[in-house]
Formats: structure tokens, C-alpha cells, sequence
């Protein structure tokens, strides 16, 4: 009878786990080239290869699907911060990378690609990290150049992501939202979010889709942590769940 009464507790916590491991939409917008490489589309093969190395915490909007909100929203190129915001609205994405391909190098048998990458919450218009990431593919074998840039680019997008340094976590709920935007925050457990924290405020695990808001810790955990709205989609509902991006500059 005691195992009956733990299994249930076993799947709750399971169940827990996998929701606070839901992974937050992200819009990768085809990269500025300010490189004297013309290759094939290069600005969206830069955004393909940031989406394709992008850690597990992130699911990425596919490039098609992208591409076809570029051409439907007929936003003017290139994309400012209104513009990308207007995207993000319309692909319902938590967070955007911009970037742009600094430079191409190209000899035979290798390839260097840097790229450098902003990460922006489209709420509030809030760069939350900047990066620069340089990859170098070499090869003895007689590829194609534009293999050999490709190859170049991916490596670029891994260690742009590893500068980017951004892990999200769900460190909280919003109990009963108040009026205005200064907001407490109820901790579900494990590490506060500092001071200057961005966080995402997200519809209850019940009701699933894009950040209702996104706010910053304005008070840290010694004194209470209370949030102050950046900007917001919507009104918050009781149980919005708080996830930490990472800390403003």
C-alpha cells in the first residue's frame, strides 16, 4: 500500500520536471553579411546554423516558416527593433537573435567564418546578451567552398552560443497578480534570480503558449523578490510561471 501511495508522488514530480523543461520559442532572423563573401544565402544559412546548434532549452522557428512571415508581413530590410518585434508577435516567439557576418575568409582547404549575435526579448526591446563567435573548418580534401563556409558557420554559431552564456529556468509563480506593473514573485525553489534579472512571464503549464510579459528583479531575495513589468502581451492569470533568461547589461 505504501508503494501505491508513493507512485503517484513519483509522477507528479516527473510531471514537474517535464514542464519546467519545456523548451521557449525562438525566432532566428536571417543575419546581416557585412563580409566581402556572397555565397548562397548566407543570411539565412547564418540563422539555420544558429538554430541548429542551439541548446536543448530553445526551439527554434524553422527558417521556411521565418521566411514566409518575412515575405507576408513585407517588412522592410533590414530588420530594426520594431520590425523584429513585429515578427516575433506574429511567430509567437519568447526571444530573438539578430546578427550579422562580420567576416568570410577563404583559402584552399579552409574556411573562417565570425559572426556576432544579439539576443533580444521582443516585449520590451531588452538585449539580454552580445556575442562573437569565430568558427575555422579545414579540410585536405577538395570540398566546395560553400560546403566548406557551412561547415565554417556551424562552428561560428557554437561558439557564439557558448559566449551568449544564456540558460533559461523556471524559478517561480505569480500567485495573484496585482494591479500595475510591479508584480511579487513567489519561488517554486532552488536559486532566487538576481538583481536586473530578466524574466518571462509565462501562461500556466495548463493553458501553454507565448510570454504573457517580461519584467525585471527589482528587488533581490533578501528583501523579497518583486518584478517590475518591462513590457506585456497580455494580463497576467493567477499561476503565470516566472522564467529567468539572464541578467540585463
Amino acid at each position: 500500500m505504501r508503494l501505491l501511495r508513493i507512485i503517484p508522488a513519483v509522477i507528479l514530480c516527473l510531471l514537474v520536471a517535464a514542464a519546467s523543461a519545456e523548451p521557449l520559442r525562438l525566432l532566428t532572423i536571417p543575419c546581416g553579411n557585412l563580409s566581402d563573401y556572397h555565397g548562397r544565402m548566407l543570411d539565412r544559412r547564418a540563422a539555420a546554423a544558429l538554430a541548429t546548434t542551439a541548446p536543448e532549452a530553445w526551439a527554434p522557428v524553422e527558417q521556411a516558416q521565418v521566411q514566409r512571415a518575412l515575405d507576408d508581413l513585407a517588412l522592410p530590410w533590414p530588420l530594426g527593433t520594431s520590425e523584429a518585434q513585429q515578427l516575433s508577435a506574429h511567430l509567437q516567439t519568447a526571444m530573438v537573435l539578430t546578427g550579422v557576418v562580420k567576416q568570410v575568409q577563404v583559402r584552399p582547404g579552409t574556411a573562417q567564418v565570425t559572426m556576432t549575435v544579439e539576443m533580444m526579448e521582443p516585449l520590451s526591446g531588452e538585449l539580454v546578451a552580445r556575442a562573437t563567435g569565430t568558427g575555422t573548418y579545414q579540410s585536405r580534401e577538395p570540398i566546395p567552398v560553400d560546403v566548406r563556409v557551412e561547415q565554417a558557420l556551424q562552428l561560428a554559431a557554437q561558439r557564439v552560443w557558448a559566449g551568449l552564456a544564456v540558460t533559461p529556468r523556471e524559478v517561480g509563480t505569480v500567485v495573484a497578480p496585482v494591479a500595475g506593473d510591479r508584480q511579487p514573485l513567489t519561488l517554486s525553489g532552488g536559486k532566487a534570480p538576481e538583481f536586473r534579472t530578466l524574466v518571462l512571464l509565462l501562461p500556466p503549464a495548463d493553458a501553454p503558449g507565448p510570454p504573457l510579459a517580461a519584467a525585471t528583479v527589482e528587488k533581490p531575495a533578501a528583501s523579497g523578490i518583486m518584478l517590475l513589468v518591462l513590457g506585456r502581451r497580455a494580463e497576467l492569470t493567477p499561476g503565470a510561471r516566472a522564467w529567468a533568461i539572464g541578467r540585463l547589461p
